[in-house]
């Protein structure tokens, strides 16, 4: 095997693995067009550490399961907005049941070193649909939920090949059974996930599961302790362990730019790094060790998250992200770098 035709594959991983780290949506989010619903028994993932010691979730395996305990994230108010001030407590009900709607678009850009470039390709629109039910809430507010993918469906985007749009609708049906619970205080901190895997599903859709359970763990979103009103400014810094099997820190920042009762209009800006370390990532081959350089990415966006609900009202989020890698497939070490723009958008009904 060329060393191209190892890499076209892992290029393939790295665009899909990644993308649905981070949520958030808005209410031009596009229909979904050619569903590919089917249902499928759940099943699950086993557990592991990162390199600081702290849980993480490796790639899931059917017939295992994984119950992950997050480091509490690091939240620091930077302004705490006018009065009044309150504080912010999110206050749902056991029983309570919703949906959210997720689609994810994106675009990647490759230089495969010597190999030359990889022309832009621009994936089609990937919706998915997520009921949510609230199974339990504590004397402290601490409420446990459990989710699962019922229905996805990749549509067609002017310009993308249609048979890249049919290969994933045949692969993403894979994802259908996806199934997890979640245990989120009332302050919006995630305390632990448990995630399970439909049977059967090949190493990169798993490799796609576990960053949707990375999703699923951050719909919340992390309070301040302290009272604040209109304009105030917090920022949170958490870890993030294997994420298309990257180790990387993201700080987030949050402010408040309008509040109706219970419904806050925030706007969000995030940035992601990554040290050098070796990836860690189903899918690719053995006969490759691929090294992260370097990574970083930005964005931002806005949301309106209402106390009363565990998903967000609506939402988006645009994010650019950059890396180099190294690639050593039996031959010479080959530099990689790629440059992916991913868009994401929440509903929540």
């Amino acid at each position: 095997m060329s060393r191209r035709s190892t890499l076209l594959p892992l290029a393939a991983l790295l665009l899909l693995a990644p993308a649905c780290t981070k949520s958030a949506p808005s209410d031009d989010a596009p229909k979904a067009e050619t569903p590919a619903a089917v249902e499928a028994p759940a099943e699950a993932a086993p557990a592991n550490t990162n390199p600081n010691g702290d849980a993480a979730a490796t790639t899931p395996a059917a017939g295992d399961e994984v119950t992950t305990k997050n480091p509490k994230p690091v939240i620091k108010v930077l302004d705490a907005g006018q009065e009044p001030r309150t504080p912010l407590r999110v206050k749902v009900e056991a029983g309570q049941r919703e949906t959210m709607i997720m689609t994810m678009t994106m675009s990647m850009d490759m230089d495969m070193g010597g190999m030359g470039a990889i022309p832009k390709m621009d994936m089609p629109p990937i919706e998915m649909t997520m009921p949510i039910h609230v199974t339990s809430v504590s004397d402290t507010g601490d409420f446990r939920y459990e989710f699962s993918l019922d229905t996805i469906s990749v549509k067609d985007r002017p310009g993308t090949p249609p048979e890249l749009v049919e290969a994933l609708r045949g692969s993403m049906k894979g994802m259908i059974g996806l199934s997890g619970s979640t245990v989120v205080s009332n302050r919006g901190e995630v305390r632990e996930a448990s995630f399970k895997v439909p049977p059967n599903v090949p190493p990169q859709i798993k490799q796609t599961m576990e960053s949707m359970q990375q999703s699923m763990q951050q719909i919340a979103i992390p309070f301040p302790e302290e009272a604040v009103g209109i304009g105030a400014k917090w920022e949170v810094t958490s870890t993030l362990s294997q994420v298309g099997g990257i180790n990387m820190t993201q700080v987030s920042e949050y402010e408040i730019v309008a509040r109706d009762g219970d419904v806050l209009t925030l706007n969000n800006g995030i940035q992601q790094k990554a040290p050098k370390q070796v990836m860690n990532a189903p899918g690719i081959p053995s006969t490759a060790a691929v090294t992260l350089q370097s990574m970083s990415s930005k964005g931002g966006g806005s949301t309106s998250f209402d106390l009363s609900r565990v998903v967000p009202v609506k939402g988006d989020l645009g994010l650019n992200s950059a890396m180099q890698m190294s690639v050593d497939a039996g031959g010479p070490t080959q530099n990689m770098s790629m440059k992916m723009d991913l868009k994401l958008n929440i509903a929540g009904i």
